[in-house]
């Protein structure tokens, strides 16, 4: 008994239509993955940045007392609590001279970084630090501005 030869050639009409059906498939699977990947960075952007938008009015309110009362070691007490929890990697508050009043979790001899603008998460995979700075003020004047670091692991 001989068995039928199951081999298409590309010059059949069925053998297109398959080929077809499996571009289209490629492609729209190709599509939903990218929006996929895209909405889910979108939402986690956006989680951070208002982590970073509740935290910051709650660390600035606690050091505020203490900054008009020149009581750094209160200052340094509040970072170093706030710093316990997990997600902040570090704090520093500096007065309007740009002095270091307290600092907990980043080194005493490096510079303090810049605000990272948008978050890009893709591009903090080896640093995932997002950097944030927001002034202390009170009654719309400047006591100092507190700089945090933000956990992105």
């Amino acid at each position: 008994m001989k068995l039928p030869h199951f081999s298409m050639p590309m010059h059949s009409v069925r053998a297109r239509f398959l080929l077809a059906a499996v571009l289209v498939e490629a492609v729209m699977l190709t599509l939903l993955v990218s929006n996929s990947l895209r909405l889910m960075n979108a939402y986690l952007v956006e989680q951070v940045e208002q982590h970073a938008r509740q935290i910051t009015p709650i660390l600035t309110a606690a050091t505020i007392a203490p900054l008009t009362q020149r009581d750094y070691a209160t200052v340094q007490s509040v970072l170093d609590e706030s710093l316990s929890q997990k997600g902040v990697s570090y704090l520093v508050v500096v007065d309007t001279q740009n002095n270091r009043v307290a600092s907990s979790g980043w080194p005493k001899d490096l510079p303090l970084p810049s605000s990272n603008g948008r978050i890009e998460l893709a591009l903090q995979a080896a640093n995932p630090v997002h950097h944030v700075h927001t002034p202390i003020l009170m009654f719309g004047q400047q006591l100092g501005t507190l700089y945090l670091g933000l956990d992105l692991s």
